[in-house]
């Protein structure tokens, strides 16, 4: 079988459009647990790291970290705040997302140790970018928690 290089160019963007998947997935949970502790520090120490796959990599388990916290103190959140209907759906809708971190997560890391240079550093900046937008979800998580 011969390849012509418009092949070759068409099997790289679908490695990349995957690895792209990949990070919104991720960064739509990370928004989760980013925005309500305010884990800003983290997200912009793992920004600052693009270029450095060790760094970064200390940077994820971090935010892996707060992730289990997070996992942790949802439920609580569910069962001792006075919450409306709206707001359980909500936490039970985080719940749901974060069950499956660490699948996910190991799925994003396995696109960024399989880059490039050029294109970790630019799937560490989008991921770092998405993770520290609010969304619908992460606003009203942190509403609750603020109660």
């Amino acid at each position: 079988m011969i390849i012509t290089s418009g092949e070759m160019v068409g099997e790289k963007l679908s490695v990349q459009d995957k690895c792209y998947e990949k990070i919104y997935v991720v960064a739509k949970k990370a928004r989760i647990i980013v925005f309500p502790e305010q884990a800003y520090d983290i997200i912009d120490e793992i920004s600052r790291s693009s270029n450095d796959p060790v760094k970064v990599l200390d940077g994820l388990q971090k935010l892996s970290r707060l992730a289990i916290k997070v996992i942790n103190d949802l439920p609580e959140l569910k069962d001792k705040k006075a919450i409306d209907e709206d707001e359980r759906k909500s936490i039970d809708e985080a719940i749901k997302s974060l069950k499956y971190w660490a699948n996910d997560f190991q799925d994003f890391i396995e696109c960024l140790k399989s880059s490039d240079q050029k294109s970790l550093s630019a799937y560490v900046k989008t991921f770092a970018t998405l993770s520290i937008s609010p969304d619908p979800l992460s606003l009203k998580i942190k509403e609750i928690k603020e109660r």
